[in-house]
């Protein structure tokens, strides 16, 4: 998937990009699943041989895999989580009452959710977007 974005600041390697409403490439495409987030920031990977500079619209790459990893990882991995914790806490530790099995699968989606954070910061220079190149404006 494609998106355009903003380069808010050049790091070298990687660069701060954009995404609001005072760029005309974002107010074209108001409902963009990405960036439909007013004043939305994001870091991403600079290619090589593409150079950019300050204010540039730029293509920005987002792997499709990643991207449904990604939100595997924040919504399913924690309820998955919830319904491990549950079912363990009814079925293996015989605890009694279901309120005390979903305090225990309440840890279990609180466990997702912090599995699923650690991954991200795990893999996040491999999982960030790409600036593939300036847009053609």
């Amino acid at each position: 998937m494609t998106e355009t974005a903003t380069v808010l600041t050049n790091n070298g390697n990687t660069v701060l990009l954009g995404c609001g409403i005072e760029s005309d490439t974002c107010k074209s495409c108001a409902g963009n699943a990405f960036c439909n987030i007013k004043e939305r920031t994001y870091e991403a990977i600079l290619d090589k041989g593409v150079s950019v500079e300050e204010g540039d619209v730029v293509q920005v790459f987002l792997p499709p895999g990643r991207t449904i990893l990604a939100g595997f990882m924040i919504l399913i991995l924690p309820l998955l989580f919830f319904l491990l914790f549950f079912l363990l806490a009814r079925n293996v530790f015989l605890v009694p009452g279901e309120g005390k099995q979903a305090l225990f699968g309440i840890l279990g989606l609180g466990l997702g959710f912090v599995s699923g954070f650690g991954f991200g910061r795990i893999n996040r220079k491999k999982n960030m977007p790409r600036v593939i190149g300036k847009a053609n404006s």
